[in-house]
């Protein structure tokens, strides 16, 4: 995992593995967002983390057309908006990927440079 700035754009290929492999724990704030779009909380969270389905894959992952999209896009947990980004202790990111996700794009990137978190803009 590399630890710091990017340099170039994040740009997903829309693989999947991301949503396949790791579980997320929304925040309370996300859970209210996700259901002031029609979703009952009963039927996307166990417990705290959002459902899987029998695959191990998140329950707002679809596929269409060779490609994975999430159901929930627009309105999707903060942890998956800062994907593949994430902040640890003294404002620093971890950028990249663990042994148990093979992303193409990151992969493909150089890795980067250490910089404070709160210099990140993230898209909402």
């Amino acid at each position: 995992m590399w630890v710091g700035k990017r340099k170039d754009q994040f740009d997903c290929t829309q693989c999947g593995d991301c949503c396949k492999t790791f579980f997320v724990i929304p925040k309370e704030q996300d859970i209210q967002r996700i259901e002031k779009h029609g979703y009952k909380r009963s039927n996307f969270m166990n417990g705290n983390r959002l459902k899987r389905m029998k695959d191990g894959s998140c329950i707002f992952l679809e596929r269409r057309r060779k490609k994975y999209f999430c159901k929930i896009h627009k309105f999707r947990p903060d942890v998956c908006r800062r994907w593949p980004f994430a902040e640890y202790l003294g404002g620093r990111i971890a950028f990249g990927s663990s042994g148990r996700l093979k992303c193409e794009a990151i992969e493909n990137m150089n890795p980067p440079k250490l910089i404070p978190i709160s210099s990140i803009k993230f898209k909402k």
